[in-house]
């Protein structure tokens, strides 16, 4: 489909746009222009612009009397009337189906449940059976819907939410079955965030007057330091989709905005404009374009005619289903925006809830502050699950939340600074957790990932598992293959105790179990030390008023003289795991401080993500990653034949005291 614009016309010149063919989910372009294929702008048009006679913006089109943005505008696709079809996103002025979708004969068809198109475009299912996962069947799989044929997700699907065919509407997710805007309220139709749009300024139909700015849900003047004025609205140019970097920039879909640049999610790559996994798409197998044959899936970045054990194919891409958002127990099954996917069931990591269709931390989120709906009013900022008109010491006002800049991963080292890929942030500085490793902004373990074994993009063949960073047939003795990882389910944080079963991010796993370390109590899933922590200050859900600090499990106005002021905590760096060294600085899991360095407890040796003790290990004899053979035990730190010295037990090949 061509668009050709007259060469007299104004400054778009010489422009003739060629809609190309990209990869959709991401995306394969869609041909769903007009049938005619081309559009003339008149130059009456592009001059009249908005309000009955200005110019539009450089980046817009005059078409039909109304300024649109062709990048983006599905009516107005590369230029004036080419429209997308139905379901179809426009991307950079192009036409494209959205992630998840494929592009068959024009429409953005779900491959995992489609029955006309199951599996792959075209091939339907016959007469009396389902989708299901991919796949033609009798029925459809444990917890899925069947809808006219389709086997979908009530709880996740945007078309199906909560019951067969009930869609939700533009902008709204779907989430435990429920329509829910992400930000916001649904206002004339629409998502809206109260928080800063002039028309909605504060709840639906709160319009500010003339000349005012919406700031926080308040009409004022000007906008506050830190945001810019964007047609009335005050938003952060760092980190808003819509206007990254500035006024009217918007992110593609499937983007973030970082420090006023937009750019794929840590672990995706772009791949004709669309962001994309190439260690499982099918169509960007191990690389941009790179498309498997039919009847082969993508894993691990190579084209293979089955998933490796553990993992299974869902429309093509090899996926673990115990650990997979978007397939989270079974094909098509997405999680909601930031919950985690636990052993095939979705969920929220600890300290955070499900609310709005998101998961939030109630003690800082302005919008459910101490519990889902409990928004604070305009000019109120959230602290500690209250809302107040002011943070407490040592924390700062992030969009109405009053957040830790040390140790808040949403907001580390400054408002909008997310750590990305599994990092976390320590000291206000973004980096991967003690034995993982940055393998293109994803924080992974080298010692079992089977797509970086040993090192970096280095993937063990579809066959084989990884195990202490080889490529291995099978996995030792004492570890267990999940989805490719041979992990030690006795003390594996993501696989604590069975696949897949992952540990809070400041929980250890200890003899299949998560756990908290020394000093520190499990409140809901999160370690607190009760005796600094002013959220838990002596006992789980005790909370500081606004201005007060828990010092030794009390609330009081001050700390004491020889104890350091962290955010709210009266601690001793010296001591302390979450503020080891310097306030923020927390250890990992599993880890202590002491004189202000994190390291193993004791006589343990930090191996990878976890402590071990060396002298009766049998996966770290002696040393880390140091593998005694089969039938062989270790005792004090050597590998030998036989049976253990007195007083010890033969556990799966390690001598410990018993």
């Amino acid at each position: 489909m061509s668009l050709e614009v007259d060469m007299g016309k104004r400054w778009l010149g010489a422009l003739a746009l060629v809609f190309g063919m990209v990869a959709c989910d991401g995306g394969e372009a869609v041909d769903a222009g007009p049938p005619d294929g081309a559009a003339e702008m008149d130059a009456a048009t592009a001059d009249a612009g908005r309000d009955g006679g200005s110019e539009c913006a450089p980046a817009e089109l005059a078409c039909g009397g109304a300024c649109v943005d062709p990048d983006t505008d599905p009516a107005h696709c590369g230029g004036c009337d080419a429209a997308c079809g139905d379901g179809v996103t426009c991307e950079g002025g192009s036409c494209a189906c959205p992630a998840g979708t494929r592009d068959c004969d024009g429409a953005c068809v779900e491959l995992v449940s489609d029955p006309a198109h199951c599996g792959a475009c075209g091939n339907a299912c016959a007469a009396g059976e389902v989708c299901s996962s991919g796949a033609c069947a009798a029925e459809c799989d444990p917890g899925l819907i069947d809808c006219g044929g389709a086997c979908v997700d009530t709880g996740s699907s945007e078309r199906h939410c909560g019951a067969c065919d009930a869609a939700c509407v533009s902008s709204q997710t779907c989430a435990a079955g429920s329509c829910e805007c992400p930000v916001g309220a649904l206002c004339d139709g629409a998502c809206t965030d109260t928080r800063s749009d002039p028309a909605h300024c504060g709840g639906c139909g709160d319009a500010c007057a003339a000349g005012e700015v919406c700031a926080d849900g308040v009409c004022g003047a000007t906008c506050p330091a830190g945001s810019t004025d964007c047609a009335g609205a005050c938003v952060d140019t760092a980190t808003d989709e819509a206007h990254c970097g500035g006024c009217d920039a918007a992110c593609r879909a499937g983007r973030l905005c970082t420090a006023g640049s937009c750019g794929c999610p840590a672990g995706r790559t772009d791949c004709a404009g669309a962001c994309v996994d190439v260690q499982n798409d099918p169509a960007h197998c191990g690389g941009c374009g790179v498309a498997c044959a039919a009847g082969e899936t993508c894993a691990r970045g190579a084209c293979t005619a089955a998933c490796p054990m553990g993992e299974r194919s869902c429309a093509g891409t090899c996926v673990d289903p115990l650990t997979d958002p978007a397939n989270c127990g079974a094909c098509g099954v997405s999680c909601a925006a930031g919950q985690r996917c636990d052993a095939g069931s979705c969920e929220c990591v600890p300290g955070q809830r499900l609310c709005g269709g998101r998961c939030v931390d109630p003690l800082s989120d302005p919008a459910h502050c101490g519990a889902c709906g409990a928004a604070c009013a305009a000019g109120e900022v959230c602290t500690r699950g209250s809302c107040t008109v002011a943070c407490a010491p040592g924390t700062t006002a992030c969009g109405g939340a009053c957040v830790d800049l040390t140790r808040d991963d949403a907001n580390c080292g400054a408002c909008g600074n997310a750590c990305m890929g599994g990092s976390t942030c320590a000291a206000g500085s973004c980096a991967c957790p003690a034995g993982l490793t940055d393998c293109g902004g994803v924080c992974v373990d080298l010692t079992s990932d089977p797509a970086h074994c040993g090192a970096c993009a280095t993937a063990c063949p579809s066959t084989e598992s990884c195990s202490f960073g080889r490529c291995v047939g099978s996995c030792p003795l004492g570890q267990t293959d999940c989805a490719g990882a041979c992990a030690d389910l006795q003390f594996d944080p993501a696989n604590c105790g069975a696949c897949g079963d992952a540990c809070g991010p400041t929980q250890a796993c200890r003899s299949g179990s998560c756990g908290c370390g020394r000093g520190q109590v499990d409140c809901g899933g999160v370690c607190a030390a009760t005796q600094s922590d002013p959220a838990n200050c002596g006992a789980c859900g005790t909370v500081c008023a606004a201005g007060e600090v828990c010092d030794a499990g009390a609330c009081v106005g001050m700390c004491a003289m020889d104890a350091t002021l962290c955010a709210g905590s009266c601690v001793n760096p010296n001591n302390d795991v979450f503020h080891c060294g310097a306030c923020g600085n927390a250890c990992s899991p599993g880890q202590n401080c002491v004189s202000g360095s994190c390291g193993c407890a004791g006589s343990l040796t930090q191996c990878g993500r976890t402590c071990h003790n060396t002298d009766s290990n049998r996966n770290h004899c002696g040393a880390c990653f140091n593998q005694c053979a089969d039938g062989e035990v270790c005792a004090a730190g050597t590998c030998g034949g036989g049976s253990c010295p007195g007083g010890r037990t033969d556990c799966g090949g390690s001598c410990v005291r018993t």
